[in-house]
């Protein structure tokens, strides 16, 4: 298991915890507590499964059309590729140095990775980040994040990986989410 995963899997575990704490300082929550205090659009993620019937209207629901993660070049061996999720599930991912794999790729990212991973931008108020991060240094990579919801697109930039620990936990979870991708050669 990658570092990268493994860290954008304690960023979730902590930020349920977290919830689930303040829910009801119980050793336990329900999934239907949980639900209870989940914005209509994300409910479905928490309410046992998605109806067979209903996907599409439960896509439809996310607030991101699309979502992208660019991690650039440094002057060592920083892993460069771009990850693209879409509502509706397709996912692309173009690999261009020092990853295990190079070229470009496609995939299909679950609803409920894509879902939980939108319902934790709206959460950590990714839309209200500052459009850029940057570093007094140079040699280091830049992440870039990027949503968008039909005519809106907000990106943001993050030097040296600076910015804010909710920057930072958009940018795990959303290598955790391609790591669960089986992506095959385009």
């Amino acid at each position: 298991m990658s570092a990268r995963l493994v860290a954008g899997i304690a960023v979730a575990v902590l930020l349920v915890a977290a919830t689930s704490a303040r829910q009801s300082g119980q050793a336990g929550v329900s999934n239907r507590e949980v639900a209870a205090s989940v914005p209509e659009e994300f409910k479905a993620l928490y309410e046992g499964g998605i109806r067979s019937g209903s996907e599409a209207e439960t896509w439809g629901g996310f607030p991101y059309d699309r979502i992208d993660l660019e991690r650039t070049a440094c002057f060592g061996t920083c892993p460069v590729y771009r990850i693209s999720l879409f509502r509706g599930g397709r996912a692309e991912m173009r690999a261009s140095r020092h990853t295990e794999k190079t070229g470009d790729f496609g995939g299909t990212v679950g609803i409920f990775d894509y879902g939980k991973l939108c319902y934790l931008m709206k959460r950590l108020e990714f839309d209200r980040l500052a459009p850029r991060y940057t570093a007094s240094w140079t040699d280091a990579p830049t992440f870039v994040v990027t949503a968008v919801s039909g005519d809106t697109t907000k990106r943001v930039s993050d030097y040296s990986g600076i910015g804010p620990i909710e920057l930072w936990a958009v940018q795990q979870t959303i290598d955790a989410v391609a790591q669960r991708i089986r992506w095959t050669a385009k």
